[in-house]
């Protein structure tokens, strides 16, 4: 499946990294601004509010120390590109079971055009999955339809470039 080797079909240009660990030190942040703020409010008794901000802030600290170590301990799995040193987008498109060679045609031979004109549906009988550059200059696709309770390759894991 795609996910899997995304970087090994392609590891001159794509290599898996981490998440950023921003989001995690904002809502670390956020979580220790709620408890400093509480501890310093002159209050003769504890209201309401005061406790509730407390109570946020515990929580806010927790889950940023896990996303912390989720950040740095987790899998790298998220591709990035080589050349343009950002990260790949993915997209999924759903097909009829009735265009499935269409697809799978359409992106064997890279042609963008002819898989644009193919109409998308609601049905989920066939997937095209492509991880992109923001550029669209390189393109991972798959093409996966699916077999009850799971999705089975139609085409290879294809590398596209574009000029």
């Amino acid at each position: 499946m795609i996910n899997e080797v995304l970087a090994e079909v392609a590891p001159n240009e794509i290599v898996m990294r981490r998440r950023s660990p921003l989001a995690a030190l904002v809502v670390l942040c956020v979580g220790a601004i709620l408890l400093v703020l509480n501890f310093t409010a002159n209050s003769d008794h504890e209201s309401g509010l005061q406790a509730g901000a407390a109570l946020g802030g515990v929580i806010a600290c927790g889950i940023g120390v896990v996303m912390l170590a989720l950040t740095f301990t987790g899998k790298k799995r998220w591709p990035w590109s080589v050349a343009e040193r950002k990260p790949l987008r993915k997209t999924t498109t759903f097909y009829s079971f009735a265009d499935r060679d269409k697809v799978a045609d359409a992106v064997r031979r890279n042609d963008r055009k002819a898989l644009a004109e193919i109409p998308v549906s609601q049905s989920a009988a066939v997937m095209h999955i492509c991880w992109a550059t923001p550029s669209g200059k390189l393109r991972v696709e798959q093409v996966q339809e699916y077999i009850p309770h799971r999705y089975e390759p139609v085409t290879e894991v294809l590398v596209n470039h574009t000029k």
